[in-house]
């Protein structure tokens, strides 16, 4: 019975890695869209916020940027979408 047991738990787990690969493929789309999307520009969103910081407050709002929160937060997106695509790979 210990086996049977035993066999049961290995299926279970053997059905959750079926899973994971199966939403694993279902992201790679969207992944490559997004990796389609920046090109070869990994850096900029790391260039943006050096020069979003660099900047006062009146120089932001000459450039049309009044929300530099609202800046930094789409950034930050771009750099944590930039990060699943290379660990995608």
């Amino acid at each position: 019975m210990e086996i049977v047991s035993s066999l049961y738990n290995i299926w279970e787990s053997i059905e959750i890695i079926v899973e994971q690969e199966e939403l694993l493929e279902q992201a790679r789309g969207p992944i490559d869209e997004i990796k389609d999307g920046m090109g070869n520009k990994p850096s900029q969103p790391r260039n943006i916020i050096k020069f979003l910081n660099t900047k006062t407050r009146e120089e932001l709002e000459e450039l049309g940027i009044k929300d530099i929160i609202d800046s930094f937060l789409q950034t930050i997106i771009v750099m944590v979408k930039e990060n699943l695509m290379l660990q995608m790979k």
